[in-house]
């Protein structure tokens, strides 16, 4: 998360969006670590995992890569490095 973290501070002036879905951990669990981290990009809550569910997600961490024309264009499930990170979102700024 801190690599994603990083690429939504260096791009989101230029229209990048990046929301987390928290996957059944209670709302005060989740302000205490976006607290402690302080990351500034919306976390949503999924406590009874209804969303990841409906999106087939069954590992975490997964990523889901959406384009500005609102389809996916890649899921990745495991973590990312900032390398992986800007290899796999970088081309969908400028789409």
């Amino acid at each position: 998360m801190p690599a994603l973290h990083d690429f939504y501070l260096k791009h989101k002036a230029e229209g990048f969006e990046l929301l987390a879905i928290n996957s059944g951990e209670g709302r005060s669990a989740v302000q205490q670590f976006i607290g402690q981290t302080g990351f500034t990009f919306p976390v949503l809550l999924d406590t009874n995992n209804d969303v990841l569910d409906g999106l087939g997600v069954s590992g975490l961490p997964t990523s889901i890569f959406v384009g500005r024309d609102s389809t996916v264009k890649t899921i990745h499930v495991g973590g990312l490095s900032a390398e992986m990170i800007e290899q796999q979102l970088t081309p969908l700024l400028s789409q």
